[in-house]
């Protein structure tokens, strides 16, 4: 926090950040230990800052250290999918998720790992650092495939087909058996992991495991009390441009930002109004 303004930080990736997100992984835990859901065999999630998946694997070391009866299934991982073809050309090349010169990379995992494992022992937190790294480097699978990737912020072709069949057949049931609303496959993210963990399923090695698909991007669409698309119409050119080549892939959720010859109506139906607060509410 600078005066009146806040610098949050790519992905939100900070020690902060990280531990937030390590929260989600003990939560599952608990929720394991308490009989509420089977123990799983793995956990997929889309990786852009490293973010949740460091979160991900400081709370799976956490909920060993606390003696939390999960994720204890032989085999157990990870499931990390790179959803930025740079990054994913960088791993092919380097190893660039688990290689020790990562340590010093800012946005990567190991880096990430470090950074808020340090704080949370400063904070009086377990020493857990040993073990999330042994949880990188022997229990994290990298799938850094160029064509489940394809490029950054669109679908590739795995996760287009993925995210087009779970909108025509897919469906989520709750415990009491009542069925939940559908998840939003984005193509910038979540539809990545969703393709990789249903091509795994397929594979005669994981038939009838337990897996988790982690979902990093909400169905709840916030727009607060400013016009964006008054803001979006004095954007610069590039950025309006950018905006413009956005397609609407999802049947489930059609919407498009078109400031040719669109307006607002298009796209917020998709959208959840919040209401304005103080930084002191």
């Amino acid at each position: 926090v600078f005066g009146s303004s806040i610098i949050l930080p790519l992905g939100g990736n900070n020690p902060i950040g990280v531990l937030g997100q390590s929260s989600g992984a003990l939560e599952l835990g608990e929720q394991i230990e308490a009989g509420e859901l089977p123990d799983c065999d793995g956990i997929y999630v889309a990786v852009g800052s490293s973010c949740t998946i460091s979160g991900l694997i400081i709370g799976v070391a956490l909920a060993r250290n606390a003696g939390i009866k999960a994720f204890g299934r032989p085999g157990f991982a990870l499931h990390l999918v790179p959803v930025h073809h740079a990054t994913s050309m960088l791993n092919r090349v380097a190893n660039l998720y688990k290689s020790s010169f990562s340590r010093y990379l800012p946005l990567t995992v190991r880096h990430s790992i470090h950074a808020a494992c340090s704080e949370l022992h400063k904070l009086g937190g377990p020493d857990v650092l040993e073990e999330a790294l042994a949880i990188l480097d022997h229990s994290t699978i990298v799938h850094d495939e160029a064509i489940l990737t394809g490029k950054y912020g669109t679908h590739s072709a795995p996760s287009r087909a993925c995210a087009k069949l779970f909108d025509e057949t897919g469906s989520i049931k709750l415990a009491s058996g009542k069925e939940a609303p559908g998840l939003w496959l984005c193509g910038h993210f979540a539809a990545k992991p969703m393709a990789a963990m249903c091509d795994d399923l397929l594979r005669e090695e994981h038939a009838g495991k337990n897996m988790v698909f982690w979902q990093t991007k909400s169905r709840i669409q916030p727009r607060g009390p400013k016009d964006e698309w008054a803001q979006m119409q004095n954007m610069p050119p590039l950025v309006q441009a950018w905006a413009q080549q956005g397609k609407p892939e999802s049947t489930k959720r059609p919407g498009k930002v078109n400031l040719k010859d669109g307006a607002a109506a298009d796209y917020r139906s998709l959208m959840t109004d919040i209401p304005e607060t103080s930084p002191t509410d």
